[in-house]
């Protein structure tokens, strides 16, 4: 039995509520996995309680003040991250504005980053708040430090290949592209060589002339994910099996820089602005509007209360 039948049968037997369906069915759609601690289950229930009453202007009001039916603490704290000062290229810049030009109307773009975002952002939070407690040691830190600088790279190459993944469909280039979009099976994306090569292709960078932070001299995500590695805490050095050796400091400067493109990708897909409780409040109301019309039409409302939502069927 495929998860969704699954699902259906449990909501028949009311042990899955409307919410939990919607939530599962986004994320299966989108090929993602929403962080619980953005939402608050009291407010779910309350939202399942209005849709079973079908009453569209009590879902216009619940719309309405959404933001305060949300756990908004961690994006207070993603709010505070994006307000500080970025070292970010001009060259890098400049790529990330036209890459969100691509497809810069995908309301659910943020949630697709939420949970990434939060974990990673948590992670740098707490090695702060312990890297001079004397009982964490340097060992361990910088052991947190290249797992995260894995994960952000990972998850910048993943969107930013979505994103080109948009363009060369909706411009109907799937046949030259085929080896960019053969990389995306099983939810994979492609490697960052290969996505290189497509933004060079599709001129959003200079073949040869890119100097920005993919630039393979600058990024160490390959050479340590390839390698066997070990840090020495005694001269402060990252060792890899090919004899190469990477300065602590020369590590925590690649961190700092990648972690600022993350950053400024994410800021640029907010439309230029560090408020992520604004512009999903904007979206929230868009909906109690809607509704508020229904509530106000009695065609649409007659129409509305009769409506046998897909949980149900």
């Amino acid at each position: 039995m495929q998860e969704k039948d699954l699902i259906k049968q449990l909501l028949k037997l009311n042990m899955v509520s409307a919410s939990d369906y919607y939530l599962n069915k986004i994320q299966d759609d989108r090929k993602i996995s929403l962080p619980r601690c953005l939402f608050n289950e009291i407010s779910l229930k309350k939202f399942d309680n209005m849709i079973e009453k079908r009453e569209s202007i009590l879902l216009s009001n619940f719309y309405r003040d959404c933001i305060k039916n949300l756990n908004i603490n961690e994006l207070i704290k993603l709010n505070t991250k994006l307000k500080e000062s970025r070292n970010v290229s001009n060259e890098d810049i400049n790529l990330i504005k036209n890459l969100v030009l691509i497809n810069n109307k995908d309301e659910g773009f943020f949630f697709d980053f939420s949970g990434n975002l939060i974990y990673i952002s948590n992670l740098i939070e707490d090695i702060d708040k312990i890297k001079d407690n004397p009982l964490f040691s340097k060992s361990l830190m910088v052991s947190l430090c290249l797992y995260i600088y894995i994960n952000m790279i990972e998850l910048v190459v993943k969107h930013i290949s979505e994103l080109l993944k948009f363009k060369i469909i909706n411009e109907n280039l799937n046949k030259q592209y085929g080896f960019f979009l053969s990389k995306f099976k099983d939810n994979e994306h492609p490697e960052i060589g290969v996505m290189m090569r497509t933004l060079e292709e599709l001129k959003f960078i200079s073949k040869g002339n890119y100097k920005g932070i993919f630039n393979e001299n600058r990024l160490l995500r390959n050479k340590i994910t390839h390698a066997n590695i070990f840090y020495d805490k005694d001269d402060n050095t990252i060792y890899l099996s090919s004899g190469k050796q990477y300065s602590l400091k020369e590590f925590q400067n690649d961190f700092s820089n990648f972690y600022d493109f993350l950053k400024e990708f994410v800021y640029q897909y907010n439309d230029s602005t560090s408020d992520l409780l604004k512009n999903i409040n904007e979206k929230f109301k868009k909906l109690s509007k809607f509704f508020l019309k229904v509530s106000r039409s009695g065609v649409f409302k007659k129409h509305f209360s009769n409506i046998i939502f897909e949980w149900e069927k």
